[in-house]
């Protein structure tokens, strides 16, 4: 059984506990009112008879409510005990969640790692600027903007954001203009985020659920670590804060443009005045 069933479990029985007490609690209540009234009754009449029957009465009333507080007694005893053992779950719980972070973070800790020494290796080896008169080559092209994405949000996002680009005036590596018919995929993917001075990353579910994207992000983090400067731009498709946070914590303290309340042109001007803010 796992901490937070236990959790689950402790906190679903406290709250039984609480609607028992209270329903006890009521019934003493009750009983004490009707006691009370009934000698009032006795009190108040000079018939021996109905004397004597609303004692009765009286007394029936008062052993309901010992007898109720009786229970309320016992409950507020197993409430006692049952709080505390969801303390102690809770506790559990959260050391098990700091524990699952902190491997976590480590995990991103040794991939980012990974990936910067695979970018310190790519940049130097990246081409010396070309002598006069000799013709431009894909590996000599520099670009503004770096799309990573999962193919399921190409159609909807990374295609339209990518045209979007272009049109303002931005190079753009995207893998339907960059590459073609016969290249290497992983080499071309390197060479572009070499040679990306941002990188788009249109975080959604399947980007979260596939390595290859997650490689292209781990790249991108290590070139922004080993620069200094801001490298990372983050959309969020379909995702909240909660579903980034608990998927990379560092990506989640990062301001990102969302889909869900900007337009692709909106978000294709917010990139352009980025780049355009940091040229060179």
């Amino acid at each position: 059984m796992t901490a937070e069933t236990d959790v689950a479990r402790y906190r679903s029985a406290v709250q039984a506990l609480q609607a028992r007490i209270a329903t006890e609690s009521a019934k003493v209540a009750t009983a004490r009112d009707k006691e009370a009234r009934a000698r009032q009754q006795a009190a108040s009449t000079n018939a021996p008879s109905s004397i004597a029957s609303r004692l009765r009465e009286a007394e029936r009333y008062g052993r309901a409510a010992v007898d109720a507080e009786r229970r309320r007694s016992a409950l507020e005893r197993d409430l006692a005990a049952k709080q505390k053992d969801l303390h102690r779950a809770e506790a559990n719980l959260d050391k098990q969640r700091t524990q699952e972070r902190d491997q976590m973070l480590k995990r991103l800790e040794r991939r980012t790692e990974a990936a910067e020494r695979q970018f310190r290796g790519n940049a130097s080896s990246r081409p010396q600027p070309r002598a006069s008169g000799t013709r431009e080559t894909e590996q000599d092209v520099e670009y503004d903007v770096f799309i990573s994405h999962a193919y399921e949000d190409k159609a909807e996002v990374a295609r339209p954001l990518a045209e979007l680009l272009l049109a303002r005036g931005l190079a753009v590596w995207y893998d339907e203009l960059s590459l073609t018919v016969g290249d290497s995929l992983r080499r071309n993917i390197d060479a572009g985020l070499a040679r990306s001075r941002f990188g788009v990353a249109i975080l959604s579910p399947d980007f979260f659920g596939k390595e290859w994207t997650q490689a292209e992000l781990d790249g991108l983090i290590a070139k922004q670590r080993s620069s200094g400067q801001k490298v990372v731009l983050p959309i969020w498709h379909r995702v909240t804060k909660d579903d980034v946070l608990s998927a990379s914590p560092t990506l989640a303290d990062l301001k990102a443009l969302n889909t869900g309340v900007m337009t692709m042109a909106e978000i294709a001007d917010a990139i352009a005045t980025v780049t355009n803010s940091r040229q060179g």
